[in-house]
């Protein structure tokens, strides 16, 4: 069940923690009780242009985050980034910034918790700005959290009184889901993002349903633009798996949303009802389809005696052991106190040919450190060599040539691991392509 709603959480409020999962159920269950708790009284209503004017300050915040870090390393606006820096790895592209996420690591920095094992919070990013900027950052966001809240209590709930139950539910279900995936994406996605783009629709036909304007044509607008969409993906999946995801996502929260639009009317014609559920539900299957992968990879059985291959953060090595007793992967990576979405152990035989060829690709690499030509040691996993690095601004460029074991586990930090054997604490890896930058 938690696969499954971790799935449909997926579909307005992507990534890989877990987290976002349990605290989408919070906020849905909050939201319904301060509902029942309030739904007798009475406050001044909160115009939704302040709430609004907060929400786009967040996002032209991590906006021009993302877009400093481009500059200050004199990058292409376009260009893709992995940023190492305090023990911690994340990401960054236009279409799906992360830079903000810095408020979070800012905060755990302040609780002496500097290091997250299963989840990005944003500590890699801690020191490329004054920590003023992300207090304000922070301050920021929980402004927008308080504004959703007391808006919901205030505004919203004047829509909701002359609603039946069905109704009710449902406008509370699309209020949550959209700004929960306003509040989520502002930090994590940005203003490109898929959902944020989709959300402005919905919340512009919201404004229009306020209004008490006919919606009907609007559906089957949103309908077709829906299937365009589902079709560019699937087109699309042989070439770009990003590309082909992000059409398969925008689709299914289309269809998401039309579904909880229209059955909150309060004449619905169950034919066109049912279409948009087979059309959710293909999407959905469509743009799960990683989810899928990783929930079968989580419920492969280790046999007794199988060799399993990890890595220790704590040495910056792969290990290879012997499995005691009989397990799934799920399983042994949470004892381990991994996030199974970066598939942290590997199976010779199972997961992988230990015979297979080497994976090679070449990165970029910017770091605040001269590196001298072919100073990476190598092992029967990972082998980097390097040229002689050149000096550009205030740092230093470095081209890597990397061959991968097909059986290492977490590409990303054996990488990482080995740029801090040699020292290599702060860098950027730019444009790396053998990251997929849609797992975000």
């Amino acid at each position: 069940m938690l696969d499954l709603i971790h799935s449909f959480v997926n579909i307005f409020a992507g990534g890989r923690s877990e987290i976002r999962v349990f605290l989408f159920i919070f906020y849905l269950i909050f939201l319904g009780l301060i509902y029942l708790i309030f739904k007798k009284k009475t406050f001044p209503p909160l115009k939704w242009k302040y709430f609004g004017l907060t929400v786009l300050c967040m996002y032209a915040y991590g906006f021009f985050l993302h877009i400093y870090i481009i500059l200050l390393n004199g990058l292409y606006w376009a260009d893709s980034i992995i940023v190492g820096n305090n023990g911690e790895i994340s990401s960054s592209v236009l279409w799906h910034t992360h830079i903000a996420k810095g408020i979070f690591g800012q905060i755990f920095y302040f609780f002496g918790k500097t290091k997250m094992a299963t989840m990005d919070a944003g500590g890699a990013y801690l020191g490329f700005f004054p920590k003023y900027v992300f207090l304000f950052g922070s301050i920021l966001f929980i402004i927008i959290v308080i504004q959703a809240i007391i808006y919901f209590i205030t505004s919203f709930k004047l829509l909701l009184a002359d609603k039946n139950k069905r109704q009710k539910l449902l406008l509370i279900l699309i209020y949550a889901i959209i700004s929960f995936s306003l509040i989520k994406t502002s930090i994590d996605g940005g203003f490109l993002n898929y959902s944020f783009l989709i959300n402005l629709i919905f919340i512009g036909l919201f404004v229009f349903y306020l209004k008490g304007k006919l919606l009907k044509k609007y559906y089957y607008y949103f309908t077709t633009l829906g299937v365009v969409l589902l079709f560019v993906g699937l087109y699309y999946s042989h070439f770009s798996t990003g590309y082909s995801l992000s059409m398969a996502y925008g689709a299914t929260l289309i269809f998401l949303y039309l579904i909880i639009f229209y059955a909150s009317e309060c004449k619905i014609k169950i034919d066109f009802l049912i279409l948009l559920i087979v059309l959710f539900i293909s999407g959905w299957y469509v743009s799960s389809g990683r989810d899928r992968d990783i929930l079968s990879y989580a419920k492969i059985i280790i046999p007794n005696e199988q060799t399993i291959v990890t890595y220790s953060e704590k040495n910056n090595e792969v290990e290879i052991n012997k499995n005691e007793h009989i397990e799934t992967i799920g399983r042994l990576t949470k004892e381990q106190g991994k996030n199974v979405t970066y598939t942290p152990i590997m199976l010779p035989g199972i997961t992988c040919m230990g015979r297979a060829p080497q994976k090679e690709f070449n990165l970029n690499l910017i770091s605040y450190k001269k590196i001298i030509q072919n100073s990476f040691t190598s092992s029967q996993f990972i082998k980097i060599t390097n040229e002689s690095s050149a000096k550009s601004g205030n740092h230093w460029q470095t081209r890597l040539s990397v061959l991968v074991n097909p059986c290492v586990p977490e590409e990303l930090s054996v990488l990482n691991g080995e740029l801090l054997k040699n020292n290599i604490n702060t860098y950027l890896l730019v444009n790396p392509l053998f990251y997929d930058f849609s797992n975000d």
